[in-house]
C-alpha cells in the first residue's frame, strides 16, 4: 500500500491530515525556522539548506529574503515632512 506522501507525489488523492503528512509539515517548519534565523553567508546556512533540500545540487544559490520592517500609511489631512 502506498504512503500518503507517495500518493501526493503521484498526483493521487491523499490524506493531508494523516500522521505521516503532519509529521512532514512539522519537520519542514522546524527546518525553515532554523533557516530563517541563520546568518546567510555561513556554513550553517548551507547545512540547513542541504537538510531542507537533500536532493538538490550542492552549488544551488539562494538569495537572502528581504522584508519590509516599517510601513508608512498615508493619512489625509496630516502634513508629512
Amino acid at each position: 500500500m502506498k504512503s500518503q506522501k507517495q500518493k501526493m507525489f503521484d498526483g493521487e488523492p491523499y490524506d493531508a491530515h494523516s500522521e505521516e503528512m503532519v509529521n512532514i509539515r512539522k519537520r519542514t517548519k522546524k527546518i525553515l525556522h532554523r533557516l530563517n534565523v541563520t546568518e546567510y553567508y555561513s556554513d550553517n546556512f548551507k547545512e540547513v539548506m542541504n537538510e531542507l533540500l537533500p536532493n538538490s545540487a550542492r552549488n544551488v544559490h539562494f538569495e537572502p529574503r528581504s522584508t519590509a520592517t516599517t510601513a508608512i500609511i498615508y493619512m489625509p489631512g496630516i502634513k508629512y515632512s
